[in-house]
């Protein structure tokens, strides 16, 4: 593997050092942050799109917001889904990360896992959020999270949007 992450720290902090003095201490745990991230062979804006909940949780060296997710993502790597966790798409100057992108056989599909961070939201603002998304056709699909979930539900969910893809893939004349 080459070391343009290497350069890209480099270049951070001299940047970030020829700052203010006056912020010695602010400057070091940024420099300290950034090496922490940059050792992880990551530099990358998955599951810190949404400033407000930055996700917290490493796991598999991948963000997370909340264990269930772990379990998504330990079924999608088990089954060798392409699975795009926490994306972070562009909509003008509006940033939304859905929970997980799936893409089979061409056909991508957007799922989110309503958990307790959900319950707080309107459906409305949930729909419009990812409207976005459905104006492209691309489809949402949305799964309750309870407490207790475990690795059989993520299986569940996954068999699910497979599912799902193959009888949209029978919508476009595929073969399932």
């Amino acid at each position: 593997m080459n070391d343009w992450y290497k350069e890209l720290q480099d270049a951070m902090e001299v940047e970030i050092i020829d700052t203010e003095d006056d912020n010695e201490t602010q400057t070091a745990e940024i420099i300290e942050e950034l090496q922490e991230e940059v050792s992880k062979d990551s530099v990358n804006n998955q599951g810190l799109g949404h400033s407000k909940n930055p996700a917290p949780i490493m796991h598999r060296y991948v963000r997370h917001r909340a264990r269930y997710e772990t379990l998504f993502t330990d079924v999608c790597i088990r089954r060798k889904a392409l699975y795009l966790p926490l994306p972070l798409a562009l909509y003008g100057s509006q940033r939304i990360e859905p929970d997980a992108l799936i893409i089979k056989d061409g056909i991508v599909q957007l799922i989110e896992l309503d958990g307790k961070s959900h319950e707080m939201e309107l459906a409305s603002t949930e729909q419009n959020r990812l409207q976005p998304f459905r104006d492209n056709l691309i489809d949402v699909m949305r799964f309750p999270v309870d407490e207790d979930v475990d690795i059989n539900w993520a299986n569940w969910v996954l068999d699910q949007v497979f599912e799902r893809i193959d009888k949209r893939k029978s919508l476009y004349g595929g073969v399932k």
